[in-house]
């Protein structure tokens, strides 16, 4: 093949075209990524924008990493809307890793796609290796299915701490709080640690700066402080222009880490700021909390070696010297980032974007010394569908934390709280709140127990009383619908963690089900009606509720114990069965599923029909009488319920009287039928058929039907056949 200089000149000025696109494309990249280290994302954003209008010029490996960065970016934003198309661009390149599936579901569910992120979410979680890692997962995603809709015991309200931005967390300190106080420089806000007073709850005075010795070109910020040994610790940016190795290259050039600080009180003033020795250029250190005692200390950090991106580690005084950190592993850690721990006796809350909650970071807790707790969610009004962190309380139930859930601008918060701790009742199976639940509390008196007190449980499940600490107690509660649990508070036991349990206590409904099942197929048939009598003083059955077996041929109601019940099973095409429930005891869920095996009604021909009551028609005529149209009701709700099913609607007559006239009469009445029908269903008439037959088909001989009236009555009929 032969090609025109033209055409050869057109070719290489394309090339070269191309080749200056690309080029300019990779510039772009290169210049958004330095904007993007830079924390200046919106404008990094806008060239990783312009990148991605020519993304089919990049590598696969290229586009995963632009898409990632625009992720990143928008995250930074908090601009979940336009994020979650590129977790399906990455998709369209290769599989989600771990990390950025959970990321995935952690905006998924800031968009309140839940069955989407919890989707993802446990594609992740199965597949974990460590057993510790995945029952926390699961644990987490259990509680949310349960618990996201109930408000837990948590009184809010927004403080006036202005951050002019980002939160830097808070600290109690004297008559006020620590905090990091916005300093604005050019266009860029940097932080220092500032002190204001508190006037009440919410309002604070304007902050004034800590001290001249604790401040830097950059941020200090999440100060905890140790009241015990008067040290404060925070984090500070750390700069220095040391070659580090990093992913097996020296990078070149100005390092900036986070690294935590130290502060002494001394002589009236916070003593220069000194670096801890476990800080390092070769990762970030950040976001300390002290122990009471002044001898842990946790801190979040990204250390090679971890679970996630930043992990919670913890590091103990040993003399004058810290021990190397110790990363708490899959006891609170996750895939994801666990970020602002702060430390309270033995229990630990941090905020995560790796276990499953509402949208964004949500604050969770643990008990460090159970080795076999779960980690729980702080739940609503503290989480949200936004970023929620830097949770802090003290010994009276009070404290504060931070989010951005109110701000249009994606700036940080500070809230202010209080905890009102509750005693909740809540349905095992679905964790909704009960009420009406006897709550019986006796107390020990003489080696005997005595009744000091009864309740019940209000609309929202709650109860309350003033336990006192050297008394034993018992704790009853009851429900003619559910199983009985007992709680026993000794006086020499641990009262806080008996409390504990006490304030989220679970009851099972009691209730009884079963499975209707086709007894030629074996298959379970769908909507099958299921009708619960009661046994009442006289021994006779009332019927007090209804209900439809599922897809699966499932159904079930909850009922009260010791109590004796009857099911009618009844489908117009089936034969009707009846099930005697004997009473269920306290202590038992259900009495069993019962498995009903229903047979198909034929008539005296083998052919299917519907169980529908008799029609009656006038003296002589088609004209329906006014209760049939009841019957006629009901094999309209069948055929609306079973819209592939046909019918043939069959008359006959008695042997009484000339055989032509009964047919023609018959043959009246069931087209009678069949036109109401066939209004009832819409005008569908290729559903429905109608044939009279007269007196050909008795039920019995006709010599009988002259000789009894009451033999001939029942000749006289409607059958309604299903037919194919």
């Amino acid at each position: 093949m032969r090609y025109s200089l033209k055409s050869i000149l057109f070719i290489s000025v394309w090339a070269i075209s191309l080749f200056n696109s690309v080029l300019a494309q990779k510039k772009e990249m290169a210049a958004a990524k330095e904007l993007e280290n830079g924390g200046r994302f919106s404008m990094a954003l806008q060239l990783y924008k312009k990148a991605e209008a020519k993304d089919k010029y990049l590598a696969p490996e290229e586009r995963v990493e632009l898409y990632k960065s625009i992720i990143y970016c928008n995250t930074k934003l908090s601009n979940p809307k336009a994020t979650e198309k590129y977790f399906e661009k990455i998709k369209d390149e290769e599989a989600l890793t771990d990390s950025l599936a959970i990321k995935y579901s952690e905006v998924l569910r800031t968009l309140g796609k839940f069955p989407d992120a919890e989707k993802e979410y446990l594609a992740v979680a199965n597949k974990q290796n460590d057993a510790r890692l995945k029952a926390n997962m699961l644990a987490t995603l259990d509680w949310f299915k349960k618990y996201r809709n109930n408000i837990q015991p948590y009184k809010i309200a927004r403080t006036n701490i202005k951050t002019d931005g980002l939160s830097m967390g808070v600290e109690e300190y004297k008559n006020g709080v620590i905090i990091g106080m916005p300093k604005k420089e050019e266009e860029q806000v940097f932080y220092n640690l500032g002190f204001s007073e508190k006037k009440d709850s919410i309002h604070f005075s304007e902050p004034v700066l800590l001290s001249k010795n604790l401040t830097s070109k950059f941020y200090e910020g999440y100060p905890s402080y140790d009241a015990k040994n008067k040290i404060l610790y925070f984090t500070s940016n750390s700069l220095s222009k040391t070659k580090v190795k990093q992913g097996g290259k020296k990078d070149k050039g100005n390092i900036n880490r986070l690294k935590i600080y130290k502060s002494v009180w001394v002589d009236g003033d916070w003593s220069e700021k000194e670096e801890l020795p476990f800080n390092s250029m070769e990762y970030d250190c950040l976001h300390p909390s002290i122990s009471e005692d002044g001898n842990t200390l946790y801190f979040t950090s990204n250390k090679k070696g971890g679970i996630g991106g930043y992990d919670i580690y913890k590091v103990t005084k040993q003399g004058d010297k810290w021990s190397e950190p110790f990363n708490l592993g899959s006891l609170v850690n996750s895939i994801g980032d666990e970020m602002t721990p702060k430390i309270v006796n033995d229990v630990l809350y941090f905020s995560s974007r790796g276990f499953f909650g509402f949208g964004g970071s949500d604050v969770f807790k643990v008990n460090l010394k159970d080795k076999e707790a779960k980690i729980e969610n702080l739940g609503k009004p503290v989480n949200s569908e936004k970023d929620d962190f830097a949770f802090i309380i003290n010994k009276e139930d009070r404290g504060y934390f931070s989010t951005n859930r109110d701000s249009k601008k994606a700036e940080d918060l500070i809230y202010s709280f209080v905890y009102y701790p509750v005693n909740i009742v809540t349905d095992a199976e679905n964790g909704e709140r009960v009420e009406d639940i006897d709550v019986t509390i006796l107390a020990k008196v003489d080696g005997e127990w005595k009744e000091v007190h009864k309740q019940s449980t209000n609309k929202k499940g709650e109860w309350h009383f003033d336990f006192k600490d050297d008394v034993d107690y018992k704790v009853l509660f009851d429900n003619s619908y559910r199983n009985s649990k007992e709680i026993i508070l000794p006086a020499s036991g641990d009262r806080n963690k008996q409390l504990k349990e006490l304030q989220n206590v679970d009851l099972q409904r009691v209730f009884i089900d079963g499975y209707v099942i086709d007894e030629e197929t074996k298959k379970g048939i769908e909507g099958v009606k299921e009708v619960l009598f009661e046994e009442n003083e006289n021994g006779e059955f009332e019927e007090i509720d209804s209900t439809w077996t599922d897809k699966d041929g499932y159904w079930r109601f909850d009922v009260e114990k010791n109590k004796v019940y009857e099911v009618e099973i009844q489908r117009v095409d089936y034969k009707l069965e009846k099930i005697k429930i004997e009473p269920i005891g306290d202590g038992e869920p259900h009495r069993k599923s019962y498995v009903s095996e229903l047979k198909i009604i034929r008539n005296q021909d083998d052919e299917k029909v519907l169980d529908a009551e008799n029609i009656f028609f006038e003296v002589n005529s088609a004209t329906i009488t006014k209760d049939s149209y009841k019957v006629l009701d009901q094999v309209i709700g069948y055929l609306k319920a079973h819209p592939y099913s046909k019918l043939e609607i069959a008359a006959y007559t008695d042997c009484t009287g000339d055989d032509a006239l009964n047919m023609a009469l018959s043959q009246r009445r069931a087209e009678a039928c069949a036109k109401y029908v066939i209004k009832g269903i819409g005008g569908k008439a290729f559903r429905v058929r109608s044939k009279g037959y007269g007196e050909t088909k008795p039920l019995n001989p006709c010599a009988e039907q002259e000789a009894n009236p009451e033999i001939a009555a029942k000749n006289r009929r409607v059958e309604f056949k299903l037919v194919k």
